[in-house]
């Protein structure tokens, strides 16, 4: 892959390599471009093209915040989903054990449960946070703070479908929602690279609105 610069505002740059396309992984991909070298390549397309306008003041709005994964499970069959051994909680409902670490389960379809829907709108939540970022993480790290690509959501959360029809369901009860990508966490994975986050600074954190 051939390096690039990757424009994170318009006065900050960073050298990346784009990642690869990976077919296996279709229905998480936000880059629909099979032949991208470079981010600057990426395409994307998405199912709905209209767009909920934002409250006029967030910060009257009451806000919840939601670690997905200790949220609810909505859907089991995804929380192993790179079958390895550091994915499921030995100590979620329904396995024996007791263990509190790695990945509880809890994905975008839990959070979209009617109960749970019910719940929020019956405290009178304005918008739902959602800490960490939806992108792809560390097999065994559920909490959403160890992002390795920014062009691949989470399987274990669900997929792009899936997002776009649980925000749908979110603004139909009159609520909203924030995403936060941590830029400043991105995991060193690469061949020759430390696996450390990156530097932290001001301009690493930005809150995406649904």
């Amino acid at each position: 892959m051939r390096p690039t610069l990757w424009v994170l505002s318009p006065f900050v740059f960073k050298l990346c390599y784009g990642s690869p396309y990976n077919p296996l992984l279709t229905s998480y991909n936000l880059n629909t471009n099979q032949t991208a070298t470079s981010p600057l390549y990426y395409h994307t397309n998405r199912s709905n093209t209209t767009y909920t306008p934002s409250p006029q003041n967030w910060r009257s709005l009451p806000i919840y915040t939601v670690l997905l994964d200790k949220l609810s499970n909505g859907d089991p069959t995804n929380d192993d989903f790179f079958q390895t051994p550091f994915e499921s909680d030995p100590g979620s409902p329904g396995s024996s054990g007791g263990g509190t670490q790695l990945r509880f389960g809890g994905d975008i379809k839990g959070l979209g449960d009617e109960r749970v829907l019910d719940y929020l709108e019956g405290m009178g939540v304005g918008v739902v946070y959602v800490a960490g970022t939806v992108f792809v993480n560390e097999v065994w790290e559920g909490d959403g703070y160890s992002p390795l690509d920014f062009s691949v959501i989470d399987p274990h959360w669900g997929t792009w479908e899936d997002w776009v029809e649980v925000v749908d369901r979110v603004h139909g009860r009159g609520m909203n929602g924030q995403l936060k990508g941590h830029k400043n966490l991105l995991k060193g994975t690469f061949e020759g690279i430390e696996q450390v986050g990156t530097t932290f600074g001001s301009m690493n954190c930005k809150v995406l609105v649904w």
